[in-house]
């Protein structure tokens, strides 16, 4: 039994490197999915109670800007783990929505900073604050990680994404022989007509003529035109 393999179905061994970080991430976009669904509801709940007289402005504001960061910080928890899943099984996709996702952390996480950096510090939100930092440098790491090892031509095989070797430009084809020519119809006609002068009873230089057209339509070789004009020239 002859067994045939395609390379296409031979299946990839994901890289070390690609599972460490998958799971890692994994843990993260839960995180980041239990914590954006937190603050929301804790927002959502403080919401009506925004106008009460007895509340610092920073609330007026603060808490809307938070109530949309968390809610874009639950999504992006959420798409991180259809990332993870297109990583951990080589999907193509995974490749940009990875690089894309962990750009868009970083963003949300200097929000939060900056947005908890306004508060005032009666407010007690430091502890909010130093979260956020934190977060924002967890944030960096994974940045410089996954652009940089998701770069690697391994790892861009491995997912799909690696680019196609650039192919030598073909060699070109040497000029066919005189001897395989291809003639033209109208050529075809003009040999034909040649070959029945030669052998014709016309005159010696009329036979030349036509043998000469044969030979330079490459029908007959120089040796065969040599070796017949003799024949023609000695019937003189």
């Amino acid at each position: 039994m002859t067994v045939v393999c395609k390379m296409s179905e031979v299946k990839q061994k994901r890289p070390d490197g690609l599972t460490a970080i998958a799971l890692l991430w994994f843990v993260g976009a839960l995180l980041s999915v239990l914590n954006g669904f937190l603050v929301l509801s804790q927002g959502v709940a403080a919401f009506p109670y925004l106008s009460s007289s007895g509340l610092h402005e920073w609330f007026s504001f603060g808490v809307p800007i938070e109530i949309v960061l968390s809610g874009l910080v639950l999504a992006l928890g959420l798409v991180q783990i259809v990332a993870v899943f297109g990583l951990w099984t080589g999907k193509k996709y995974s490749y940009k929505f990875a690089l894309a996702v962990s750009v868009v952390h970083v963003v949300l996480s200097v929000c939060f900073v900056v947005l908890y950096a306004t508060a005032p510090a009666e407010l007690g939100l430091i502890s909010s604050l130093g979260f956020s930092v934190l977060g924002l440098a967890v944030g960096l790491v994974f940045l410089v990680v996954i652009w940089w090892y998701l770069r690697k031509p391994h790892v861009k095989a491995f997912l799909g994404v690696a680019e196609a070797a650039k192919q030598p430009p073909p060699l070109p084809s040497s000029p066919p022989a005189p001897a395989f020519r291809e003639v033209s119809e109208q050529t075809g006609e003009e040999v034909a007509q040649a070959e029945k002068s030669v052998n014709a009873d016309d005159g010696v230089e009329a036979r030349l003529d036509a043998l000469r057209k044969l030979r330079d339509h490459n029908y007959i070789s120089e040796e065969e035109y040599e070796r017949k004009r003799a024949e023609l020239l000695a019937k003189v």
